[in-house]
């Protein structure tokens, strides 16, 4: 890892969606229930601990939940009210970033990939309010790679052909 990128990282360092992925990971490392409102307000907490850090990167609208919930008492509600609010303003708060951090998730529930969605998107929720971000559609073949590659120690599992064609259209779309 040479460094640079849009944040100015220090050769070595990870991206922001990484260091959220670590919060969600050490929740995970305890046991607790990814789905339940302990563990999301204790991922939240990570979030916000990440924050205080100062990174050298974070997404616009990331950065926007997080620092308007510092203020707000920090909690997974307070979050989730947030994002909400800012859904409500934009109309459109899909983000890559929202996706790529659930990594963890399906480490927590292997043997469950229906739970796996369920907390994914719980997870997400806590900053990405848009319907389109960490449903079914669009993080069946991540999360499905995720769940199973450490079952089966294959990566080949997983496919877009596994997405809803709703998801397939939105997630491999042209850009503009």
């Amino acid at each position: 890892m040479h460094g640079g990128g849009l944040g100015g990282l220090a050769p070595g360092q990870w991206s922001d969606d990484t260091e959220m992925a670590i919060c969600i990971a050490q929740v995970a490392a305890t046991g607790a229930e990814l789905r339940s409102e302990g563990a999301l307000d204790a991922i939240a907490a990570g979030f916000l601990r990440r924050l205080a850090d100062g990174p050298p990167d974070i997404g616009v609208q990331t950065g926007r939940v997080l620092r308007e919930a510092a203020g707000a008492g920090g909690g997974a509600d307070d979050m989730r009210r947030i994002a909400v609010d800012l859904h409500g303003q934009t109309g459109r708060t899909v983000g890559n970033g929202s996706l790529m951090r659930t990594s963890p998730v399906p480490l927590a529930h292997l043997g469950d990939a229906d739970a796996t969605v369920v907390a994914a998107r719980a997870v997400s929720e806590l900053t990405h309010h848009d319907p389109v971000a960490a449903t079914p559609a669009s993080c069946g073949a991540w999360l499905s790679t995720t769940r199973c590659a450490p079952a089966s120690w294959t990566y080949g599992s997983a496919s877009t052909t596994s997405t809803p064609a709703t998801g397939q259209r939105f997630w491999t779309r042209p850009r503009r």
